[in-house]
């Protein structure tokens, strides 16, 4: 049975240009966009991913979309990124990059 999991992101102190570029980072790795809350992503991971490698996973995506896109747009670097996911039926898990 594959997992799904639902992400809130909020991105601190940053353009729309920054924000889009996140965007499709996440998009670009098969991230769905909820139309409401509009903060709100959702993902369906393959078979073979355990709820561990999905636990490393996501915090890791998100510090490297922060890296690359801070890389592209120095000047509006993201002052953090914040998030919290859910993996059915598993608790929240929060974080900061």
């Amino acid at each position: 049975m594959s997992i799904q999991a639902l992400l809130t992101l909020d991105l601190i102190e940053v353009d729309d240009k920054y924000r889009e570029l996140f965007y499709e980072y996440l998009e670009d790795l098969n991230w769905h966009k909820l139309s409401a809350p509009e903060t709100t992503w959702r993902i369906s991971f393959k078979d073979s991913f355990t709820k561990e490698q999905v636990n490393t996973y996501i915090p890791r995506i998100l510090k490297e979309a922060k890296l690359s896109i801070d890389s592209k747009l120095p000047k509006i670097a993201a002052k953090k990124v914040i998030y919290a996911f859910q993996k059915a039926p598993d608790l929240i898990k929060k974080g900061e990059i």
